[in-house]
């Protein structure tokens, strides 16, 4: 492959390999959300693994503050729910926000 094939490239014929190398990865198409399933992927881990941390820690720091306590369980649905509120606009964005499709999807999915 001739350096000067690369998608993308816009720096001119006398750039090196990796710089034409990161641009690619730096274009605008590579990091469309619903065509890169390894950046929904991550994108998910990084966003549940803060979330869950998140709840953690604000369990425990509600938990030793005096006053009125609530109910944990509480606590614990309202958590699931953020979790299945971002699990839906992952899948939406998936389907390139095309309600009909996502509906679709979730249709399929549920049987």
């Amino acid at each position: 492959m001739a350096k000067d094939n690369i998608p993308g490239n816009k720096l001119g014929k006398h750039s090196g390999y990796s710089i034409r190398y990161f641009s690619v990865l730096l274009s605008v198409e590579y990091f469309q959300f619903a065509d890169n399933p390894v950046l929904i992927r991550w994108l998910s881990l990084v966003v549940l693994i803060f979330q869950t941390a998140a709840f953690v820690l604000v369990m425990r720091y509600s938990r030793t503050r005096l006053g009125d306590l609530y109910i944990s369980t509480t606590a614990v649905v309202m958590a699931e729910a953020t979790k299945l509120t971002f699990c839906l606009v992952v899948t939406f964005c998936e389907h390139r926000c095309n309600i009909c499709s996502w509906l679709r999807y979730l249709n399929e999915a549920s049987k």
